[in-house]
């Protein structure tokens, strides 16, 4: 059994996406399912677990997302089962236990926490699981000039300056970060990155715009969502981080209007129960004047399904946006 978890969620996600294209790789007829149990019903999984015949006959992989958000008596009751299938003792089978938001990196010191950190030290030989923490400013630098050459075989010049603009520009975001190198390394097709590049082409954080598409979706202005969509495109934004931060935003305004609902309006009072940024709380709150707390849960489903049909390939991201922004 293979656990990932940790604050920094771009790398939890990219390790999760080694996984399962190595095993893929390795097993080209197997079978690869993945739950998020922030989605799934725990219910539902473990029945469909239980009632696919011969679930367990040839090489398999499962993915278990964001077990760690369950409630307690529910993780009791996935610990249980897993013991009582010994689906970790299976040589057919790998299990992946990722936890992908911020909830669940805070959740490890729960039983099935801990369960799942023992489990884990199987795989890595070492206490804990795969745990992966914020980079220090010296760890991103590091870790920007690896990105170069891992992409394009290509250096950074004035290492120093370059890679504290581009952390500066995206305050050490690491879905943002890669982005920015993305579009360095199309830009200059030819020689070594150099800062005056990065001043020059990288346009740092995207939420202010994404604020403004979640007011342009609740105020029904569709073309201009649209617009914006389009112009994060055209400036090098990948669709999955578009995605990724729509998700995020709409989540924001869950936490906050939850918030708002029992009367508590103080930022600094939102900030300690929901753990945001005091500027995302401003333009969150912001954008509560568009929505109701029913049309908020409505445009999550949407998206959860969107998440789903995406990570088993039945949809494309850019045309999922397109649809998600014409029906929200």
């Amino acid at each position: 059994m293979k656990f990932l978890f940790g604050s920094e969620k771009y790398l939890i996600h990219q390790k999760l996406v080694e996984l399962k294209r190595n095993f893929k790789n390795e097993n080209p007829n197997a079978d690869l399912v993945v739950f998020d149990l922030d989605e799934d019903d725990l219910k539902m999984v473990k029945d469909e677990l239980v009632q696919t015949q011969g679930l367990f006959a040839s090489r398999k992989m499962i993915v278990f997302q964001n077990a760690l958000n369950l409630k307690k008596d529910r993780q009791d009751s996935l610990q249980e089962f897993l013991k009582d299938k010994k689906l970790c003792k299976d040589e057919n089978l790998e299990i992946v236990f990722a936890e992908t938001n911020e909830k669940g990196a805070k959740s490890t010191s729960t039983k099935l926490g801990q369960y799942l950190k023992r489990q884990g030290e199987k795989f890595i030989g070492q206490r804990g699981g795969m745990e992966f923490k914020k980079m220090t400013d010296d760890q991103l630098r590091q870790w920007i000039n690896s990105e170069f050459l891992k992409r394009s075989e290509r250096k950074v010049t004035d290492e120093m300056m370059a890679t504290r603009e581009l952390i500066s520009l995206t305050r050490g975001n690491l879905w943002q970060l890669s982005n920015e190198i993305d579009k360095l390394i199309n830009y200059k097709e030819v020689g070594e990155v150099k800062a005056e590049d990065v001043r020059k082409l990288c346009s740092g954080k995207v939420e202010t715009k994404i604020f403004d598409l979640v007011d342009a979706i609740g105020s029904n202005d569709k073309k201009r969502a649209l617009l914006l969509k389009q112009q994060l495109i055209d400036q090098g934004d990948n669709e999955f981080y578009i995605f990724t931060m729509i998700l995020f935003q709409i989540r924001n305004l869950l936490k906050v209007s939850e918030c708002v609902r029992k009367g508590i309006s103080n930022s600094f009072e939102i900030k300690k129960l929901t753990g945001l940024h005091p500027f995302v709380i401003q333009k969150t709150v912001g954008n509560l004047k568009y929505f109701t707390p029913e049309k908020i849960r409505q445009i999550y489903q949407m998206i959860a399904e969107l998440d789903r049909r995406a990570k088993v390939g039945e949809t494309e991201m850019n045309k999922a946006i397109d649809w998600l922004i014409v029906r929200m």
